[in-house]
Formats: C-alpha cells, sequence, structure tokens
C-alpha cells in the first residue's frame, strides 16, 4: 500500500465513495449504469458529452449532478440511466489519475453490539478467509446514526472497527465496511 501515491489513494477513495452509493441502494429494474469517458464539458449548461464503454458513438447533453463539478474531458464517470434519460452521477477517476489493479473488492458488515448515546464502540474484524495478499484498503460506510469510523490497525488477516453512536438512545449498531485489495 506504500507503493501508491497520495493522488492514487484519493482516487480509490473516490471509487470507493462510488461502491458506497451502490452497496447502499437497492437498484431499480429501470435504471442501467455504466462507466464512460468525457469527451468535451459545456460548463455553461453543465452538460456533457460521454462514450460509455461498449458504445460506438458519445452521447451529447448529458446532464450531470452536483457530486461532478470539476469533471473535465478524459474523466471517467458513471453514467445511470433511467427511462431512458441518462445522467452522469459521479467521477470515478480523473484524467490525472494513474490506474491501479484491483485484485478483489468485498465488504464487511461489523456488529458492535448496544452502544450508548454519543459513546465509541470498537471491536475486531477477521478478514483471514478472503485470502489478501496485502493489507487491503479499508472504507467505513455509515447507515443511520451509527458513523462508521476509520479503520486502524489493517492487516491481511483483521482490522480494528470503530463506531459512534449520533443517536438520542442506546442502539444496536452495525456498520459496513468496503475493503479494495490493491494487486
Amino acid at each position: 500500500m506504500s507503493d501508491i501515491t497520495r493522488e492514487e489513494r484519493d482516487a480509490l477513495h473516490r471509487f470507493g465513495d462510488v461502491l458506497k452509493r451502490n452497496f447502499s441502494q437497492r437498484p431499480v429494474a429501470a435504471v442501467t449504469r455504466k462507466t464512460g469517458v468525457v469527451r468535451s464539458v459545456d460548463p455553461d449548461k453543465a452538460r456533457l458529452s460521454v462514450l460509455c464503454d461498449g458504445d460506438d458513438a458519445p452521447m451529447v447533453g448529458v446532464r450531470c449532478t452536483t457530486a461532478c463539478a470539476g469533471v473535465s474531458v478524459g474523466d471517467t464517470v458513471l453514467v445511470e440511466t433511467f427511462r431512458g434519460a441518462p445522467i452522469v452521477t459521479s467521477v470515478m477517476a480523473n484524467s490525472l489519475d494513474r490506474l491501479v489493479s484491483i485484485r478483489q473488492v468485498f465488504s464487511k458488515r461489523v456488529s458492535f453490539g448496544s452502544v450508548q448515546p454519543n459513546a465509541f464502540a470498537e471491536t475486531s474484524v477477521d478478514i483471514s478467509d478472503r485470502g489478501c495478499l496485502s493489507a487491503p484498503i479499508v472504507i467505513p460506510v455509515s447507515t443511520g446514526w451509527v458513523e462508521a469510523r476509520e479503520a486502524t490497525g489493517v492487516t491481511v488477516a483483521g482490522f480494528t472497527a470503530e463506531c459512534f453512536n449520533a443517536g438520542a438512545g442506546a442502539h444496536s449498531a452495525v456498520a459496513e465496511y468496503i475493503c479494495l485489495e490493491l494487486a
């Protein structure tokens, strides 16, 4: 993991954010998702021209969400189409990012038991069954009152997960962590 630059790590975290959204949402049957490369940008109208993987010609006049502020030509983006209307929902990698190989991506659901209000909880997480060859990048996913915190002590065999209960009462805390192992 020390072989990657800060910019590459940031790009992987952006990719992790995309995965978080995809893991936490239940896809609607009418929604399709593709990756594509931005060919042109019209900043006045917030419209893009995007060539998606497997398409022969770019889509022109594609709208984008505010999550795509600062998108530029050459960026890799996620295009979601609902009822025939495409929209770019996130930038997966910008044109300055160097591509890295990912060996595996997996999620780990972590249960912390009952956590008191405004309190932290910590637990060890075993990932030895995943057969990691290098320590993965671990990205916390928060839902509800429980805020998953940054994992510490990450090794090929496991990590320490921490959460914070931001709710008014005690909650049975469960958090999801997405793990990216680089090749």
